[in-house]
């Protein structure tokens, strides 16, 4: 790094922390380039190399910051509501000060250039009056969307609100040069590309007026630019002339195709990459159809009696899921205890005393092993543990649960798709893509299943996490597939956009046959999933919820999870759609205790 370089560097940061000063907030930590560099070894050294500087990375600066956040369902996404809405342009800055500056932007980086203007904060108080009523407009429910602008600029976040909704918009953005400036008219990219400091919002045309009014009074001049749509169509003009007209669904297809082209790349499976890259235009949005109501789940978080049914949580070297098993659990009532597979060697601990066992998901052995297979071999291969499981699985009265690598083990343990003789028949290979897959994807619980925690729960279409590197469902034989799915023991499945069971990438995220999602025992008592509903068993950890489940949840503004819970909506849930299968537990737990 050349002394310019690093003074540039310096000046930089002396800006930042005086900018925080201002702002009254501090950095936690930071890194800078200034020390970095790699020198070669003598050996490696060329004659021509012998006396050459160390290689030094570029001047970067990265700071880590974090701030507290009093209740994390009251958010908004991009995601827009669409219906009865409105567009808000607010900049930073007083409208007599309005620039379009393109130094530093992606558009100048896509050209090679760095630019001569570039945007910034110059004045610390709009900043400060703009950050604090967006959050108050946030926590009052009024906000139904958002997005930054200063990330590939005005047309960047219109296009990438309008993608992640799979909806159209019809907008017009004026503007007029400042007085101060000599007059020009800004070129279409630049108003269009510019970073400038400034928000997108969404707001209930009945709040239009409302929010207006909340920002003019900090000298600020937010715009209403136009709105979104229901049909598949982006109109953009700039002071009235249009500038950018076409189908959604085609912009959004040349906006994906370079990280369609990179994974191409970098994933084994081509096919699966073109699979989703063909299916992206005919993609829409799917209403869960639930078949019981999620509001009259009962949580027992604050009274939990020492006669509760007792749940053992069970997690080897790698799981990292026993505290989001633990949580779905004890919030309808369980009694949890926390037992590694040491516990039991020892004999600190024993099933013996636990009606339910979980088996957590994660990495047992860093997945070195394949898929819970050391995990496996440690239960099966030591006898006092084995005796135990033996005795457990015995017992009419217990239950168990596994989700991803928890249920590879149970498969592997052959308490479920097992043989004709109880060994093993089903297990988990890689996923059809290659690669390791995390998705929030849509299943559907069959009608007809015997699974005891899905009781109430048949015929449910819904979203949940999936989140695995080898997923798919493989039968020994063609004999153990069909004693499978003719017993009606597949308990979950993969759907697509139409809720219907797939095979197909990426609503199928490994390639399962037929779908198939999760199995269970012919008695109902042991199911294991693939997908996490432990991951999505609180409301506020689904990061999608459809039109149509919006008022079920109590959510007032967009998409998001408990967006817009904000005064005057019913209040939101604090377990998701999935709790009811952890409910169901509790209650047949105490049926037969």
């Amino acid at each position: 790094m050349g002394e310019a370089e690093a003074s540039n560097l310096y000046r930089t940061a002396e800006v930042l922390v005086d900018f925080c000063r201002q702002l009254g907030v501090t950095i936690e930590s930071s890194v800078e380039s200034l020390n970095s560099g790699v020198l070669s070894s003598e050996a490696e050294k060329t004659s021509d190399q012998a006396n050459s500087p160390p290689t030094k990375p570029p001047g970067t600066l990265i700071v880590t910051a974090y701030a507290p956040v009093p209740d994390i369902r009251v958010k908004v996404t991009p995601e827009l509501a669409v219906t009865d809405t409105c567009l808000i342009y607010l900049n930073f800055r007083a409208a007599s000060q309005q620039t379009f500056r393109l130094g530093g932007s992606i558009l100048a980086q896509t050209v090679g250039q760095l630019g001569a203007q570039w945007p910034d904060v110059e004045n610390v108080e709009h900043f400060k009056t703009v950050f604090t009523t967006v959050q108050s407009l946030i926590k009052e429910g009024i906000i139904t969307a958002g997005h930054d602008v200063s990330d590939g600029g005005l047309v960047v976040a219109l296009l990438e609100m309008a993608f992640a909704t799979n909806c159209g918009l019809k907008v017009n953005f004026e503007y007029s040069v400042p007085q101060s400036e000599e007059p020009r008219e800004y070129a279409d990219f630049e108003v269009l590309f510019a970073e400038e400091p400034a928000l997108l919002l969404e707001v209930p045309i009945e709040q239009q007026r409302n929010v207006m009014k909340a920002f003019n009074g900090t000298g600020l001049n937010p715009q209403v630019i136009g709105r979104a749509v229901e049909e598949d169509w982006v109109e953009i003009a700039i002071n009235g002339v249009v500038k950018i007209k076409d189908k959604m669904t085609i912009l959004r297809e040349v906006w994906e195709a370079t990280s369609f082209e990179l994974q191409k790349l970098q994933q084994v499976s081509r096919e699966c990459v073109e699979a989703e890259q063909r299916g992206l235009k005919s993609r829409k949005s799917l209403n869960w159809t639930l078949t019981y109501d999620p509001a009259e789940v009962k949580l027992n978080i604050d009274s939990h009696l020492s006669s509760a049914p007792k749940v053992a949580v069970l997690r080897e070297e790698g799981s990292n899921c026993d505290r989001e098993m633990s949580a779905a659990f004890f919030m309808v009532g369980f009694d949890l205890a926390d037992v590694t597979v040491t516990d039991l060697i020892s004999g600190s601990a024993t099933l013996d005393y636990f009606q339910g066992l979980v088996f957590a998901g994660g990495f047992s052995y860093s997945d070195v092993l394949g898929s819970a297979r050391g995990w496996a071999a440690t239960l099966l291969y030591n006898e006092g543990i084995s005796a135990q499981m033996g005795r457990f699985r015995a017992r009419g009265n217990t239950f168990a649960l596994g989700c991803c690598n928890g249920c590879q083990l149970m498969t592997l343990l052959g308490w479920v798709g097992e043989k004709g003789d109880g060994s093993q028949g089903t297990m988990l290979a890689p996923n059809a893509s290659g690669q390791f897959e995390c998705r929030f994807v849509n299943v559907l619980i069959p009608e007809e299943t015997p699974a005891m925690m899905f009781r109430g729960m048949g015929g449910s279409v819904m979203g949940v996490w999936a989140v695995h590197g080898e997923g798919q469902f493989v039968f020994e034989s063609p004999a153990v597939e069909n004693s499978v799915k003719g017993k009606g023991l597949v308990s979950l499945l993969y759907v697509d956009d139409d809720a219907q069971p797939t095979s197909r990438y990426p609503h199928c995220p490994n390639g399962s046959s037929g779908g198939v999602a999760g199995i269970t025992s012919e008695d109902g008592r042991f199911l294991a999933l693939m997908p996490h509903p432990d991951r999505a068993a609180l409301a506020w950890q689904l990061p999608y919820v459809p039109k149509n489940m919006k008022a079920t949840f109590g959510l007032k503004g967009g998409h998001g999870s408990g967006a817009g819970s904000g005064s005057g909506s019913t209040p939101a849930l604090l377990g998701s759609h999935w709790a009811k299968m952890f409910e169901n537990a509790y209650r047949w737990a105490v049926e037969n205790a």
